[in-house]
């Protein structure tokens, strides 16, 4: 019951992390019809170019055996036997070598081609919940196994029936097969063979394309996630908000403790009463314009205020011109030149003043 629950709540589309895991365990769309259509390609593919060969090899050997027959005398010794059919074997291993190696690469590749290769030991380790009888029992009568089952007699019965409308088309054919002469009627065979499993061919990979569509999409649907995973994952990704919130505060504390500390440098605070106060220092070798080293608002802008005087940096007041430095300037950076004239008066009159003794 609370599998059945855990499904229905699987509402979220799957995350690419959750994809990526699921491959590196192991967890990959795969359909064995691929392979099964791989094989009967293969068997084709064998069945054109290299059955000739195979069957004339073979004849041979077969034939050398029985022309020889007279030769081997049980009585005397089993060598003279044994040697025939140790050539015998020896002609059928490397006539029938090729064939097996065809198939065997027929199945790698079709593996191959549809999923990038993993190694994962994930799917071979022990699993307890898996000698439980009666979560066996409940697989076995799950929907994914009625669906299994239905496609299976599907797939039995479309290629059944291609081959019984095969059958039927070329009853003629095969019914005056015995008029053949034999020299012919292994190229008859040859070719209704081949034919046949092109059609059986055919008929397998239009079943193939429309089996991998539904092992993705049934693939993907088992990957959906909870909404209490998805949290869970950003969580894992991006942090914990309240840690975040917390490091982020400790950040501005400090880019605010590092701003205050720059102070002390700043040639002149222009500064609204109490609500904005902007630090700039003028330094020709440095900058060609004032540079904005501190800004602040509201607190900030007090301390800025505070520990200017307490250093004898000037603090001119100009709330118009402070809201709009604090607005539009950033930290590091120089004064539009739209601001260099107000600017410019205001640095003049502090080094008239003599407020701040700096050497021009």
């Amino acid at each position: 019951m609370s599998d059945e629950q855990d499904e229905s709540q699987k509402t979220e589309e799957p995350s690419e992390k959750k994809l990526t895991d699921a491959r590196r365990k192991g967890d990959i769309p795969t359909s064995r019809e691929v392979a099964t259509a791989a094989g009967i390609g293969a068997a084709a593919a064998l069945m054109a170019f290299a059955a000739p060969p195979v069957a004339s090899r073979f004849t041979s050997a077969l034939t050398l055996l029985v022309a020889n027959a007279h030769d081997i005398s049980l009585n005397r010794s089993l060598d003279d036997f044994s040697r025939y059919l140790f050539d015998l074997f020896a002609v059928m291993i490397a006539v029938l070598s090729p064939i097996f190696l065809a198939f065997a690469a027929a199945g790698v590749g079709a593996a191959f081609a549809q999923n990038a290769v993993v190694f994962s030991t994930e799917r071979i380790k022990p699993q307890p919940n898996r000698l439980n009888p009666a979560k066996g029992f409940k697989r076995m009568f799950s929907t994914s196994s009625f669906v299994e089952l239905g496609k299976s007699v599907a797939k039995v019965a479309a290629v059944a029936t291609v081959v019984a409308m095969f059958t039927l088309s070329e009853v003629n054919n095969i019914s005056s097969a015995a008029s053949y002469d034999l020299s012919i009627l292994s190229e008859r065979i040859q070719s209704l063979t081949i034919r046949l499993l092109g059609v059986v061919l055919v008929t397998t990979i239009v079943i193939t394309v429309l089996d991998v569509l539904w092992q993705r999409l049934d693939w993907r649907k088992k990957q959906r996630m909870t909404k209490q995973e998805v949290k869970d994952e950003h969580k894992q990704l991006e942090g914990d908000p309240h840690i975040k919130a917390r490091v982020a505060e400790i950040r501005r504390a400090r880019a605010r403790k590092a701003r205050i500390q720059a102070v002390p440098n700043a040639t002149v605070v222009i500064a609204n009463p109490t609500h904005f106060a902007v630090a700039l220092r003028y330094a020709p070798e440095e900058s060609d314009a004032p540079v904005c080293i501190a800004k602040g608002r509201n607190k900030i802008a007090l301390k800025i205020r505070e520990v200017a005087e307490k250093h004898n940096v000037p603090v001119v007041e100009n709330p118009p011109l402070a809201r709009a430095l604090h607005d539009v300037l950033q930290e590091d950076h120089p004064i539009p030149e739209e601001y260099y004239q107000a600017v410019a008066e205001i640095i003049n009159y502090v080094f008239r003043s003599g407020a701040r003794n700096l050497t021009l």
